[in-house]
């Protein structure tokens, strides 16, 4: 999938991204964080629970969500989420940390859902890089399916099929993930 074929113009919020994204504050952010390696129930694709991997240190920090509205906790973030509120499609915001020499296991989004329920809600992630830390997909990356994505760019893809990540690097590989409905991405 094509990003350049979603409806709305991410010049806007890649520049705001880019301006109030401070790297030095990483700690900071991840305060207000879910730890997605902590204390939860999630399972891999395959049925492996998440809490007994060992290199998942991945961190997600709520902007936005249609249903509850304004979640952002950071005030540097607050124009960033208005701008990203007004994108075609838009239904919830999220800051994503992934620790150095960590990965994101392989998943697909409302992997609870029945088939037909995951495609009545069918959505696309829109990952706009805020911090990649330099190197080559082998470094840092996402599989999705059999396909290797280039992370160094901004990228789209339906978040129903499966997936994962990996950041082999030594430092922390931030992005900004908008989840769009389907919709707005054109064939």
């Amino acid at each position: 999938m094509d990003i350049r074929n979603y409806q709305g113009d991410l010049t806007e919020i890649t520049a705001k991204l880019h301006e109030v994204f401070e790297y030095d504050a990483i700690a900071e952010y991840l305060k207000t964080a879910y730890n997605v390696g902590a204390d939860n129930n999630d399972i891999d694709l395959y049925g492996k629970p998440v809490k007994d991997y060992d290199n998942v240190d991945t961190h997600y920090l709520s902007l936005y969500s249609l249903e509850k509205g304004d979640v952002c906790t950071v005030d540097s973030f607050k124009e960033l989420v208005s701008i990203g509120k007004a994108l075609p499609g838009v239904n919830k915001i999220q800051m994503v940390f992934i620790g150095p020499n960590s990965l994101v296991p392989w998943h697909k989004d409302g992997m609870h859902m029945t088939d037909e329920e995951r495609e009545r809600i069918s959505k696309c992630n829109i990952l706009i890089p805020a911090c990649v830390p330099k190197g080559t997909t082998e470094l840092v990356g996402v599989q999705l399916e059999d396909t290797i994505l280039d992370v160094q760019d901004t990228i789209v893809f339906e978040s129903k099929h499966p997936h994962y990540a990996w950041n082999k690097s030594s430092e922390w590989w931030v992005i900004l993930i908008c989840y769009t409905q389907r919709g707005f991405i054109n064939e």
